[in-house]
């Protein structure tokens, strides 16, 4: 598996929990030790988990623009509207219910469309992804399975910035 696959894959985990677990047999590392622990939950519990961690913190969110901006509703409306246009002018639909700087949007968008975008377009979106993580990462808590799917990331994203290069 290269990287853009496995960024591909690390953005299904990412999403809210339903039935992503398709073809992910013998991960090793942190996604490994992650999937092992979310395996054993019942399905509602990972949804607790994820909505506890995600969703209802004001803490930790998995939309770009809160992470990097804060309260800066002109620079976050500015950079939506920018990743609509990017978006659409590379073909890729994403769900209309989220919106377009959500995480696992970003991340899958740049896993599959790596080849077709612009460097310099790769090199901005993957900065900001990775500045993303590295804020959530400091944000959850040890004991919380997610914590390693944010490790993999960061880790992943920083391999990517630095082959950008």
């Amino acid at each position: 598996m290269d990287r853009w696959e496995a960024l591909e894959l690390l953005a299904k985990l990412l999403d809210y929990p339903g039935n992503q677990m398709g073809g992910m047999e013998n991960m090793t590392g942190e996604i490994g030790e992650f999937l092992d622990n979310i395996i054993r939950m019942d399905p509602y519990e990972l949804q607790e988990l994820y909505v506890n961690t995600f969703e209802i913190s004001e803490k930790v969110s998995l939309y770009v623009t809160h992470i990097i901006y804060g309260d800066d509703n002109d620079k976050r409306s500015e950079l939506m509207l920018k990743l609509i246009d990017i978006y659409r002018k590379y073909g890729f639909k994403f769900d209309r219910h989220e919106l377009p700087d959500y995480l696992p949007t970003m991340l899958t968008f740049i896993s599959t469309r790596h080849n077709s975008i612009p460097i310099a377009t790769l090199r901005e979106l993957s900065s900001l992804i990775y500045n993303a993580f590295i804020n959530i990462k400091d944000r959850i808590p040890d004991d919380n399975p997610y914590k390693l799917l944010i490790n993999a990331l960061v880790k992943l994203m920083d391999d990517i910035i630095k082959q950008l290069k």
